[in-house]
């Protein structure tokens, strides 16, 4: 029986190297190679066929058709719906990243809510916290009264067993995909292959029951989104969570988006603002202005105009003539 051959995948950039090395040749990481068994075959549907699968044949269409907008779902936040383009598309997967403790879990709760309390189905799962901790926190907002269907896993097979049926919700978060984790792979949660292998079955779960499907991403040191770069490519939408520490407001920024345009200004997301009248223009007083362009100002006065003026001055100071030595007294015999 032939041994299967080891291989180290980083995990910044999920390039793959046949020995391990303290510094990725790809990205330039440092200690970010991990060992990792890869598949000892191919799938079963092309090792039959020798490397080769016979399909059926593609109907190819043109490009000008008669196509229809893709429906919007709102979630009732009307800054979120308007930085995804107008609404969540469904059978589309979201990636919301952000730093530690800017609010990605309080803002999706309250989407969830908002959602479910609109008269769709929402579903939040959970890897990071327990039951009780997400309850006290849907206290804190006043949304616990909402039918949002709450539960704590981190397996995707038991996600997927419960959620794919024809009950499914409309609305899915999941926080996070770092804690996701499929029993058929040995690598541990939050690594290359766990992380690509989680968001493919669930990007696969929102197409096949039309399931908006919101991923919570954690991010590195550098404000990047942590594992492979691949993950942002495999998602519709892609939403970076930013704020100080300091400030009351956040701004929720989309850099990718395929049911939209991301060129727009960001939104500032949470806290939602109460609506109100925009401001009134100051009012300009008559005169005013003319009695500012022609009002003297005197000019600012540097050190070296100090010293040019004490030298001009000392320029113009005379010197009294010292007067002349009296003459000796002639000697007398």
């Amino acid at each position: 029986m032939a041994k299967t051959a080891l291989r180290f995948l980083c995990q910044e950039c999920g390039a793959a190297a046949p020995r391990w090395a303290g510094r990725c040749e790809a990205c330039g990481a440092w200690n970010s190679m991990v060992e990792e068994q890869p598949r000892a075959a191919p799938p079963k549907g092309l090792a039959a066929s020798g490397g080769r699968r016979r399909g059926a044949s593609l109907g190819f269409v043109g490009l000008r058709g008669d196509s229809e907008a893709p429906p919007r779902r709102l979630t009732g936040i009307a800054e979120l719906d308007r930085v995804c383009g107008g609404g969540l598309v469904p059978a589309s997967t979201v990636l919301v990243g952000g730093d530690p403790g800017i609010g990605k879990s309080t803002l999706l709760l309250q989407a969830a809510a908002a959602f479910a309390a609109g008269g769709g189905s929402a579903a939040y799962i959970t890897g990071e916290e327990a039951i009780d901790q997400v309850r006290l926190r849907a206290e804190r907002l006043g949304v616990a009264a909402t039918p949002v269907r709450l539960a704590a896993a981190a397996g995707v097979g038991d996600i997927l067993a419960a959620l794919d049926d024809r009950d499914a919700p409309d609305f899915v978060v999941i926080d996070s995909i770092q804690t996701m984790y499929l029993d058929t792979l040995d690598s541990a949660p939050g690594t290359v292959s766990q992380v690509r292998g989680a968001a493919q079955e669930l990007i696969g779960l929102a197409k096949r029951r039309g399931t908006v499907v919101v991923l919570v991403g954690h991010v590195t040191k550098e404000g990047l989104i942590a594992g492979p770069r691949v993950l942002e490519h495999m998602v519709d939408t892609v939403l970076y969570f930013e704020g100080e520490r300091g400030h009351q407001f956040r701004i929720l920024r989309a850099v990718k988006n395929r049911f939209g345009a991301t060129t727009g200004p960001p939104a500032p997301s949470w806290p939602p603002a109460p609506c109100s009248a925009p401001p009134a223009p100051p009012t300009r007083l008559p005169g005013a202005a003319e009695s500012r362009r022609h009002r003297s100002r005197r000019p600012r006065r540097t050190l070296a105009d100090r010293h040019v003026r004490l030298a001009r001055a000392a320029a113009r100071t005379t010197i009294p003539d010292r007067p002349p030595d009296p003459a000796p007294a002639p000697a007398t015999g």
